[in-house]
Parts: C-alpha cells; structure tokens; sequence
C-alpha cells in the first residue's frame, strides 16, 4: 500500500491539530477583542470632546442672554480658581471661565461694529496651574 494512501484514510484528529485550530482561532479572537476595546476608549474619548464643545456652547449663548453677567477682564492666562463656577453635564463637572477680552487685544473691525469679545474656558479641575491646558478654549462676541 502506498504511504499518501494511509495518511489519508484516518480517521479524526491529532492532538497537534486541534492545538493548532485553537490557537488560530485565539490568534483571530484577540485581535478582534483589541479593536473593539480601541473603539470604546475612542468612543468615549469622543463623547466627552461633544460634551465640552456643547457646554461651551451653551455657556456663551447664557452669555448672550444675560443670564450670566458680571463678567471679569482677561488679565492672565489662567484664571484663579475663585473665577471658574461649575457646571454639570452628563455627570461630569466641568470648570467654566468667561472673562472679557482687554480692549487692547480687540482688532480695529471690532471696535468699529461695537462687539466685545468673550473668552470661555473649560477645566476639569479646579486647581488650575500655570501648565494646566483647557479641555476647550473658545471665543465669542458681544454687542
């Protein structure tokens, strides 16, 4: 009898084989499991980058409206943690400045429409340090 013949005529499998099947399907199951946990940590990562913007949002057209009014100058990079109030959106605290621009830093253009600029700022700490970044640092307009 030829020897191909004899391989093939087996019945089931070897112990190695199924090793092996095990081991490519982990293979393929683990890198499947790394995307899927990168896309919830970017998810998440995103979510709360939507949160800050629509905070911010909100907070400068409470500006406009009024509802927040006795807004301090811009005098320093970073504001003292007296100045921050806390706001609360999806469960998270966020620290919000608004201050005025100085008028020194208004362009020409402003000054001649009447518009004063607004600066917002959002923490998520209250202890804000010289290196401390805003998670978001916008610019509005006032008449």
């Amino acid at each position: 009898m030829n020897k191909f013949t004899i391989y093939f005529n087996q019945k089931g499998l070897t112990l190695i084989e199924l090793l092996a099947s095990i081991v490519i399907i982990s293979i393929i199951i683990i890198s499947f499991l790394s995307v899927f946990s990168q896309f919830f940590i970017f998810s998440n990562k995103q979510e709360d980058k939507l949160t800050v913007i629509n905070l911010a949002e909100k907070v400068l057209s409470d500006v406009k409206d009024g509802e927040i009014s006795a807004l301090p100058t811009s005098s320093q990079p970073n504001p003292r943690p007296e100045e921050l109030f806390t706001e609360t959106m999806n469960g998270k605290s966020y620290f919000v400045y608004v201050a005025k621009m100085n008028l020194a830093e208004h362009k020409p253009s402003e000054l001649e429409l009447g518009l004063s600029r607004v600066q917002i700022k959002i923490y998520s700490d209250k202890n804000v340090q010289s290196s401390t970044k805003p998670l978001i640092h916008i610019y509005g307009y006032l008449k």
